[in-house]
């Protein structure tokens, strides 16, 4: 059964509406989800998946995963698919086998093969901060936990306390390709693809105001901040770089 351009939908999309509704209060999980071992590096589409959301949840560039399985714009998804995310010469990421090893760049897929994906691969070797829209706060409030790449206080983001209810905002122009609550740990969660190397999250929200494929302007009202880890009211906020989380705070204006 093929998917629509955006969204996979199923027969539980009553179950899954309801659940929509909740506010969530979980830290966001600094670990892929767990996957059948024996799935030897693919992952199996489930419901409220798209390539970005997976790619999201295992930390790899959505370009290179559409590439490997030949996806091509809009990357049409089909409930219980396999995906391949690894190269077999390759260790699968986290959850997808032993040991755990993220797979970042991939050898063996030159710019040729991702052009499968419509989109070229970067090749600079680092970010670059500038977008064409610029970068401006996904929300107002106190940033009360930074990013770590520590071990024992790992943030892939920022979180940013505020009032229940107000407003969140696109960080810049982008488009959304993933507005749900599919991903363990996130809450209600809208990624927003601001080029072909730049995504942002924003998580814990109370309700999601835009839907997948909608085009947004930054600092356009996208979601109403809900609760997040502490019942507290708070936005986490991430940026990633070719599927690579980086600080946020460097890339935001200063305050």
């Amino acid at each position: 059964m093929m998917l629509n351009r955006w969204r996979i939908k199923t027969l539980l999309g009553i179950s899954l509406l309801f659940i929509g509704g909740l506010s969530f209060a979980t830290e966001p999980s600094n670990t892929p989800p767990a996957t059948n071992p024996e799935n030897n590096g693919q992952y199996i589409v489930k419901a409220d998946d798209t390539l970005y959301s997976i790619a999201w949840q295992f930390g790899l560039d959505y370009r290179v995963i559409a590439a490997m399985n030949h996806l091509q714009a809009p990357y049409d998804l089909s409930i219980g698919q396999r995906l391949i995310l690894v190269e077999p010469q390759h260790t699968a990421p986290p959850g997808l086998g032993n040991p755990p090893i993220i797979v970042k760049h991939l050898s063996g897929y030159p710019s040729q093969t991702l052009s499968m994906a419509t989109e070229s691969k970067t090749t600079s070797k680092s970010p670059e901060k500038n977008i064409s829209a610029g970068w401006i706060w996904p929300t107002a409030g106190t940033v009360t936990k930074g990013y770590s790449t520590t071990s024992d206080n790992m943030n892939k983001g920022i979180d940013i306390t505020g009032k229940l209810g107000q407003p969140v905002v696109a960080a810049a122009n982008g488009e959304v390709v993933y507005s749900g609550n599919g991903i363990p740990g996130y809450g209600n969660l809208i990624i927003v693809k601001h080029n072909t190397n730049y995504l942002t999250a924003y998580a814990y929200n109370e309700k999601n105001l835009v839907k997948e494929g909608q085009t947004v302007k930054g600092g356009e009202k996208i979601a109403l901040m809900g609760t997040g880890e502490t019942t507290k009211p708070e936005l986490h906020f991430e940026i990633r770089y070719e599927g690579q989380p980086v600080n946020p705070v460097n890339y935001l204006p200063k305050r």
